[in-house]
């Protein structure tokens, strides 16, 4: 078992029961979490299990059916069969708490089914981010992967001047975040969400409100510039608002390095309450 973000060896083992099932009911390993081995306080975290199946990380429920990995050698030089689960913190415990079956201890089985990308603190809103006319495919990929961490609802790019051959992407955000490509400027607008406010994101003190002072809207699509060329003044100017990233030196960020500032930025102002600006009712609604 490890946690978000930590490397197995980092974890803890314990052994299980010997059997040459295949599989291992989610309410022993449930059971094991929440024992004096772990004591793990399943109201205050989220159990994943590893799935071949997915190639990645699946909610741990008491119904689920959770694959006995294939024999790896252990540190004693054995090979054993073996179950992968990690938790994740909660940063908003739910009341919606159901027992685990032949334990006192219980969990959130609303939360643990809800994608890891989901789970927050705020639930209201969304967000995307992208750039317009990416240089290398590679910031694309760690922009995506940034917006996963972040809880970013999508990403997108403008332009044809990547193909996106190659990426950043080791987590395979895509599983979680879904991109989209768009060829010139008019098709992005043409297909942006409704009632949300278009933020144009710049590097240094030249325009618009500093990242420290700027109230993120509740719906809002971010858009950063080329890494050579950054974004035009005819599309900042078509974007509701524009946000600067203040910094002690004159040179400009990486973009997806200032694609996660923006992104971080957001989900400590919300998660503390600090950003919630008014927004305007959509057409034909009263305020």
């Amino acid at each position: 078992v490890s946690y978000l973000g930590e490397t197995p060896r980092n974890g803890r083992v314990v052994p299980l029961a010997q059997c040459d099932a295949p599989t291992v009911p989610g309410a022993v390993l449930l059971a094991v979490l929440s024992d004096g081995a772990f004591n793990v306080d399943l109201a205050g975290y989220v159990p994943f299990f590893f799935s071949p199946d997915m190639d990645g990380w699946a909610p741990l429920l008491p119904g689920s059916v959770v694959p006995v990995l294939p024999p790896q050698p252990s540190l004693s030089g054995v090979a054993v069969r073996r179950v992968e689960v990690r938790v994740e913190r909660r940063q908003n415990p739910s009341q919606h708490l159901v027992a685990v079956p032949g334990e006192g201890s219980s969990y959130d089985a609303v939360a643990a089914a809800t994608p890891r990308a989901a789970v927050s603190s705020v639930t209201d809103g969304y967000f995307g981010i992208g750039i317009y006319c990416p240089k290398h495919p590679h910031n694309v990929g760690t922009l995506w992967r940034s917006a996963h961490q972040m809880g970013a609802s999508f990403l997108y790019t403008v332009g044809t001047r990547n193909p996106w051959a190659s990426s950043a992407d080791t987590i395979k955000a895509w599983r979680s975040v879904p991109a989209w490509r768009y060829s010139a400027w008019g098709d992005f607008l043409a297909a942006a969400p409704f009632q949300a406010k278009l933020v144009a994101v710049e590097f240094g003190p030249v325009g618009g409100v500093a990242l420290a002072e700027f109230e993120h809207p509740e719906r809002a699509i971010y858009l950063l510039g080329a890494e050579d060329h950054g974004l035009p003044d005819h599309i900042v100017r078509a974007c509701h608002c524009c946000v600067h990233i203040e910094s002690e030196r004159e040179e400009s960020f990486n973009v997806a390095v200032a694609g996660s500032i923006v992104m971080y930025d957001r989900l400590i102002k919300r998660s503390r309450g600090h950003s919630r600006a008014k927004e305007d009712p959509p057409p034909g609604v009263a305020a």
